[in-house]
């Protein structure tokens, strides 16, 4: 629950700031709801069925993985907001990445059936 709190506050800064760049008097609420369903774009990553815990924790891992360069890289952008947004979910990444890992971890090297499933 705490992650998916963390990219919902990341998700909504990010479009609060494209409002405010785009300058049409949208905020979070009209770019995240009323757009055309070929408008909405994720990771296909993220499309995959959640399957058993273990499934899902690789799949956290894997999506984890690839947030923290993503996020680093924009921390540095010349754009003052969006670096700060994204320094902020950096670190948040890091936790991400660091608690998906050792749940990769611990179901690897547990019970065969729990290696198996991850």
């Amino acid at each position: 629950a705490n992650v998916a709190l963390d990219l919902i506050g990341q998700a909504q800064a990010l479009l609060a700031l494209a409002g405010a760049v785009e300058g049409r008097g949208r905020d979070e609420d009209a770019l995240a709801y009323f757009r055309e369903a070929v408008e909405f774009r994720n990771a296909l990553l993220c499309e995959q069925p959640n399957g058993d815990f273990a499934v899902t924790l690789v799949r956290q891992f894997l999506f984890d993985a690839w947030d923290v360069p993503l996020t680093e890289a924009l921390s540095r952008s010349a754009h003052p907001e969006l670096a700060g947004i994204m320094a902020k979910a950096h670190k948040e990444a890091r936790y991400h990445l660091r608690h998906s890992s050792e749940w990769v971890l611990r179901l690897g090297d547990g019970t065969a059936e729990s290696h198996r499933r991850a």
